[in-house]
């Protein structure tokens, strides 16, 4: 999607200064290969799944991807949870020494049992949720809810790998799972007539396989028993719980309230022209999970963290901004290449929500570091989020008036996150130097 020269000159030159070296031996560098190839893979998906359903039945399908990412918000914290707590034991901080086992079952255990729950809270909110996205049936949210287990348990076993820099076995499990997994089996499943039922079984599907190919690479991790377990400290999940969930919500709000102010064949305009501008998320997201445990090794404080913040930001903000560059010049032949003729209205709001997700992209970043930094800042998507409520609430006559609201809302948080970032950088900077 974007000209070979834009990740090699500015992400390039930033793993450079990272250093190259050890990027391949982490495995950092397929990392980003496998998030790109699962990322074109969802879109695919999301591609073909959208000509088989039509507009009305694809709105419907994405306003319940939402409700996921809303539901599963934990996830997120989770995973950036395990990340930084093994980071920094790694790193000298804690009881796990480098070269001991991390005993793991403990915690995947506790977070299957979690993940059930989650799955039974979403049963029980079946029938309101139906109602409310106007689905016919509940049958398509129980589906959903059968992923939670998987879904919890493998953001535990993936934190731990990105902790200790073993980024090549998660790409695998991406790409099975995720990417391979999740396209074929969906296609089959709405081809033979599920419709949004086998759309959102293939999601459950992929996961389960996702979390399986992470589980083989853990199994020394999961079988230990004499090594120190993994304590993840309650303020770290709780600081990560509620940043990365307002970065969640912030990013899915508008796709969800256009399925309810919107007539269906306008909310599927609306997913259609999302889905198609959050390509400017692609390759932006595998930078900022590359870059996370880099950030959390030294409280985001250190030379290694300051410099790493210095290349993921350029890289995030020159890939995103590039992409919504590119969406925006073709809006037409974009729409018309990857949904077809039915989603017409979808190229009015496409290149404006495509700026948006080129903001979000810096705003997850923003949002990982100073979750790295133990900062309030971390927070401040929920504002942001309740700022696009509020501007979709007033202004949601029509699509495009959507999309401005949430470039207002994911501006004016970037913005916001912005401001301290560079403040403590320049403060963190400074007092280097004195050291020195």
């Amino acid at each position: 999607m974007w000209p070979e020269s834009a990740p090699g000159g500015f992400l390039g030159a930033g793993m450079r200064r990272a250093g190259s070296s050890g990027l391949v031996r982490e495995g950092g560098i397929a990392f980003v290969v496998a998030m790109s190839a699962v990322n074109l893979s969802n879109f695919v998906f999301h591609v073909v799944i959208s000509r088989l359903l039509g507009p009305s039945g694809y709105g419907a399908l994405g306003a319940l991807l939402n409700v996921v990412v809303v539901a599963t918000i934990p996830l997120g914290a989770i995973q950036a949870a395990v990340t930084r707590t093994v980071a920094n034991e790694r790193k000298g901080g804690g009881p796990v020494r480098a070269g001991e086992r991390l005993a793991l079952r403990r915690t995947t255990l506790r977070a299957c049992g979690g993940g059930a729950l989650a799955m039974a809270c979403v049963w029980v909110a079946a029938p309101a949720l139906e109602s409310f996205l106007h689905l016919g049936s509940p049958a398509s949210v129980v589906i959903l809810g059968t992923w939670l287990v998987p879904a919890v348990a493998g953001a535990v076993l993936q934190g731990a790998l990105m902790g200790e820099r073993r980024f090549a076995p998660v790409a695998w499990a991406l790409i099975v799972g995720t990417g391979v997994t999740r396209l074929a089996v969906g296609i089959v499943l709405v081809e033979v007539g599920m419709g949004l039922n086998g759309a959102i079984a293939a999601t459950a599907v992929s996961q389960a396989v996702t979390t399986a190919v992470v589980v083989l690479a853990l199994l020394p991790e999961l079988r230990a028993r004499a090594s120190a377990h993994l304590r993840v400290p309650g303020r770290d999940g709780l600081l990560s719980l509620g940043a990365l969930g307002g970065v969640a919500v912030l990013t899915s709000v508008d796709t969800f309230l256009a399925r309810h102010f919107l007539l269906p064949a306008a909310a599927g305009n609306y997913t259609a022209a999302a889905t198609a501008g959050r390509i400017a998320m692609f390759l932006p997201g595998a930078v900022t999970l590359l870059a996370f445990p880099r950030f959390a090794a030294g409280n985001g404080r250190d030379a290694e963290g300051r410099r790493a913040f210095g290349w993921s930001f350029g890289a995030v903000g020159a890939m995103g901004l590039l992409a919504a560059g590119v969406i925006a010049l073709l809006p037409g032949l974009v729409v018309d290449i990857l949904f077809g003729s039915d989603y017409h209205s979808a190229p009015s709001a496409v290149g404006t929500v495509a700026l948006a997700g080129a903001f979000l992209g810096l705003v997850g970043l923003l949002a990982y570091y100073h979750l790295a930094r133990n900062s309030p800042a971390s927070l401040l998507a929920w504002p942001g989020a309740a700022l696009a409520c509020v501007l979709i609430w007033l202004f949601h006559g029509d699509i495009e008036s959507v999309a401005l609201a949430m470039v207002g809302a994911s501006a004016s948080v970037l913005l916001a996150m912005s401001i301290p970032a560079f403040y403590g950088l320049h403060r963190a900077r400074g007092s280097g130097e004195r050291a020195s």
